[in-house]
C-alpha cells in the first residue's frame, strides 16, 4: 500500500477521509478532524504505520496524525502551520495547494482547531487540547 493507494480511494470513495494500514482500510464522510479523532478515540493504534489521504490538512489534523504515528499524509489543502509540524516531525506527505492557515466555515478567519494549536508541539498535548475543545 502506498500514498498514490491511498490517494486514489479517496478521489474513487467520494469521502473526506481515507486511511490504509495492511489491509484495513478506514474510510469517513465526517467533516473537519472529526474522522480522525473520532477513530483515534476507537482504536488509538490504528494510524501508526498507516497512509492517510485527508481532504484538508490544517495543524490540528497533523497533530492527530503524528499522535497517532501515521506513515504518511496526502491532501489537496495543506496549511503552512501542518508543514510546520509535520517537517518537525519528519512525516512524509504531499498536497497540491498550500495556504497560510486553514479558514473557519463561514471563511472569515482561521478555522477554531488550527488556532487551538497553533502554539503547541506536542502531539499528545494537542490531541487533549483538541478533544476538550470539541466536547
Amino acid at each position: 500500500m502506498s500514498l498514490n493507494y491511498v490517494k486514489e480511494l479517496l478521489n474513487q470513495l467520494v469521502c473526506t477521509c481515507v486511511a490504509v494500514k495492511e489491509d484495513k482500510v478506514y474510510k469517513s464522510n465526517l467533516k473537519g478532524i472529526m474522522p480522525i479523532i473520532s477513530k483515534l478515540k476507537e482504536d488509538p493504534q490504528f494510524f501508526n504505520g498507516a497512509d492517510v489521504a485527508d481532504e484538508v490538512i490544517g495543524r490540528a489534523a497533523a497533530m492527530l496524525l503524528i499522535y497517532g504515528k501515521v506513515r504518511s499524509i496526502y491532501t489537496p489543502l495543506i496549511s503552512d502551520h501542518a508543514i510546520n509540524i509535520l517537517e518537525k516531525y519528519h512525516i512524509y506527505y504531499e498536497y497540491e495547494k498550500k495556504v497560510p492557515y486553514i479558514l473557519n466555515r463561514n471563511k472569515d478567519g482561521m478555522c477554531p482547531m488550527e488556532q487551538t494549536v497553533i502554539d503547541v508541539d506536542d502531539p499528545k498535548l494537542a490531541y487533549e487540547l483538541l478533544l476538550k475543545k470539541i466536547s
